[in-house]
């Protein structure tokens, strides 16, 4: 796979863990001290956070904790990958030395996608 192809895998994937992420229940929940992120405030949070809360399993918390984050890293992979198709030029699929390039194909192994 050239590091084109690989950049718009992870691109694809970015937009379909988005779109997952649409589906969970919205607004922001505190659990033993622990925030669980999500978009619709207005909703009761007598959800995941409080499952989770009951369950008094710390992996778990920390999972749901990293929800709105996750968000925030999909999207800014999504608008660097957008940035570099934009600005490089590729021969035959690999682009020039570039930093931005190598730590997004790093960070997203093709066992990821």
């Amino acid at each position: 796979m050239t590091q084109y192809e690989h950049l718009k895998r992870i691109r694809a994937r970015c937009v379909e863990l988005l779109a997952l992420a649409e589906k969970r229940t919205q607004g922001e929940w505190e659990a033993e001290g622990c925030t669980v992120w999500s978009h619709d405030s207005e909703r009761e949070s007598s959800s995941i956070c409080d499952t989770l809360s009951h369950a008094h399993d710390s992996d778990a918390l920390f999972i749901a904790s990293c929800a709105g984050p996750a968000e925030a890293g999909w999207k800014a992979t999504i608008a660097a990958i957008d940035d570099i198709f934009a600005r490089k030029h590729f021969d035959g699929g690999v682009f020039p030395s570039c930093t931005l390039t190598t730590a997004i194909l790093a960070a997203w192994p093709e066992e990821l996608l």
